[in-house]
């Protein structure tokens, strides 16, 4: 099953390749067949080192448009907690 990491939940780049690591694997090749994905605004990649151009451990990074943005912003707002750019 594909696992999908959002970029306003880390601090930094480190965090990010800790994370996917500890929850899927190193391996480059199973990372790009599984299909996982990093999805955020460009600014929360920028903030990463990331863009929708980069790569890593296999894993591809997706830009969020401002809409999906507001909507996740909402939906964390109904469960109490708060966006992290």
């Amino acid at each position: 099953m594909a696992e999908t990491f959002l970029a306003y939940n880390y601090t930094n780049r480190t965090d990010l390749e800790n994370d996917i690591v500890r929850r899927v694997s190193s391996n480059i090749e199973a990372n790009r067949l599984a299909g996982h994905l990093i999805k955020g605004t460009k600014s929360e990649l920028k903030s990463l080192g990331l863009s929708e151009n980069t790569t890593v451990w296999g894993i591809k990074c997706e830009v969020v448009d401002s809409n999906l943005e507001n909507e996740l912003k909402e939906k964390l707002k109904r469960k109490g907690k708060k966006w992290k750019v």
